[in-house]
């Protein structure tokens, strides 16, 4: 089974209410089918599954959920592909469990998600367009936190050096009257120390827009216009630092 890599993040969390060790394929499959968003539903691969589900074709059901993973460029939740390979297992389908565990593997560099715009930071904590400033003072700490008040309905909140599948991050919120619009941030496999005109050069921070671009390109593929906004990596050219930039619509 030669299947494609994936390229995007689709951080879903599925069978929630029951560990897939306790269940029959036909029921993991079928957990996994109610819990689809809809957004998949239209694929041709997720109604090939159900029609195998109806006709009690188990071990092809399992096989166009893979297909519809793989071909999406979506990334699922852990929960997602041990569900498939465990089945797979049940059923004696070597073959396709391994290829589901080493997508567990794949997706543990990953924290962007494409469908819905949200970081995960950690596995109870995601930012998303909803979040507040109380959720940041909660999660990190008042004690962690930098607030600048713009005086203007701005609000600006500066994280330093917060971790995520063993990359650092320096983070800022922007909230426009408690609603959050945007945040930039930067990102390092080491602490990340706070921006210095001391060796500061224009060819380095192109050097690292070049970096953070890369690093978007291996969490999403090329696309960098959503639904729900736009990510970039981008060179300002008054403050003279390079950083990642997520809007919100």
């Amino acid at each position: 089974m030669d299947r494609q890599k994936h390229t995007t993040v689709g951080l879903f969390d599925f069978l929630k209410t029951k560990t897939s060790s306790s269940l029959t394929p036909e029921q993991i499959i079928r957990n996994l089918v109610d819990d689809m968003p809809d957004f998949y539903t239209t694929h041709k691969q997720f109604k090939d599954c159900v029609e195998f589900l109806q006709y009690r074709e188990w071990g092809l059901a399992l096989e166009s959920l893979i297909e519809m993973a793989t071909e999406s460029q979506h990334f699922f939740s852990n929960n997602f592909w041990l569900g498939l390979a465990d089945a797979a297992d049940k059923m004696k389908m070597n073959e396709e469990a391994n290829y589901c565990r080493e997508q567990t593997k794949v997706i543990r560099s990953k924290i962007l998600d494409e469908i819905n715009g949200t970081i995960l930071l950690s596995d109870n904590f995601t930012i998303s367009n909803k979040t507040t400033s109380e959720d940041l003072i909660l999660h990190f700490g008042q004690s962690n936190i930098e607030i600048r008040d713009m005086q203007n309905g701005w609000k600006h909140y500066d994280i330093h050096n917060t971790r995520s599948n063993k990359i650092y991050l320096r983070l800022t919120f922007y909230f426009n009257n408690d609603m959050l619009s945007s945040l930039s941030f930067i990102i390092d496999d080491k602490q990340i120390l706070p921006n210095s005109w001391d060796n500061w050069s224009k060819e380095n921070e192109l050097q690292k827009k070049e970096y953070f671009d890369n690093w978007l390109t291996k969490q999403l593929g090329e696309r960098r216009k959503f639904p729900w906004g736009t990510v970039s990596a981008d060179f300002d050219n008054k403050g003279g630092f390079s950083g990642i930039v997520l809007r919100y619509s």
